[in-house]
């Protein structure tokens, strides 16, 4: 060491300088480069800076780019060589917050459907600057099942006790599989058929419940018939801004 600075080995005329890193970020370094003359050594200071970045190991899912309309969808950001609290983010789709920054850990909720861009940014000698962006794909939550509660699946028939379903008092929508939590489905109209009194009769009503037709449709089907349940509609009620969704068509076996 000379003073503060270290003696850098000289080779051809070319002094390689290394050095092991433990933080993340833009580091400066500088130096003097002394040169003989012939009226003696001359010093030269110099300075730069370079760019320490974590060892990543990314793996992305080509064909899973998507983000869910109405749905506060989780993001993990970051930029190779920049601390998470360095990194802002934004995007052209709905809203996109820090749910702990520190740890990169971002929420995008888009508003329509078609794509959202995400775009990094991040704090380089205090300037926002741009450090990519991705592209998203909004799609609708996938839509529910119509089910009546009490009734069970057997053998690939669903059946239920006619007082049972008199009970259950309604259609339910059924969300299964699908990850995010809050999102809630309602009917809002279906189509009842079955056999009243002898003869093949249908009802049409709005919202979940059974109207008075349709029980006392329920409550003539003998045993062993079927009641169908279709046209049926649903809406997300824990957001705005989606469309109604036609479900599939429900027959359920009386016992």
């Amino acid at each position: 060491m000379v003073g503060e600075y270290e003696t850098v080995k000289v080779v051809n005329g070319k002094g390689i300088f290394a050095t092991r890193t433990s933080t993340e970020g833009i580091k400066k370094w500088g130096g003097l480069i002394s040169m003989k003359t012939e009226t003696g050594n001359k010093i030269y200071p110099f300075s730069g800076e370079y760019l320490v970045a974590a060892k990543t190991a990314v793996v992305s899912p080509v064909n899973m780019n998507v983000l869910y309309l109405e749905v506060d969808n989780p993001l993990k950001i970051s930029v190779p060589g920049y601390t998470a609290g360095e990194i802002t983010a934004v995007i052209d789709n709905g809203k996109l917050s820090a749910t702990k920054k520190s740890l990169g850990e971002w929420s995008a909720r888009p508003s329509k459907k078609g794509k959202a861009l995400v775009t990094l940014y991040a704090q380089v000698d205090g300037k926002r600057s741009r450090m990519g962006s991705m592209e998203f794909r909004v799609k609708e939550v996938p839509p529910p099942k119509a089910k009546v509660q009490f009734a069970i699946d057997a053998n690939g028939t669903t059946v239920i006790e006619k007082m049972r379903m008199v009970n259950a008092g309604g259609l339910l929508a059924e969300l299964k599989d699908f990850d995010f939590k809050g999102v809630r489905y309602m009917i809002t109209s279906y189509r009842l058929s079955g056999v009243y009194k002898g003869e093949q009769m249908k009802e049409d009503t709005q919202g979940p419940k059974f109207n008075d037709k349709m029980i006392n449709i329920i409550k003539n089907t003998k045993s062993g018939n079927a009641i169908t349940i279709s046209n049926i509609k649903a809406k997300r009620v824990d957001a705005k801004n989606t469309a109604v969704r036609a479900l599939d068509p429900l027959v359920i076996e009386i016992k």
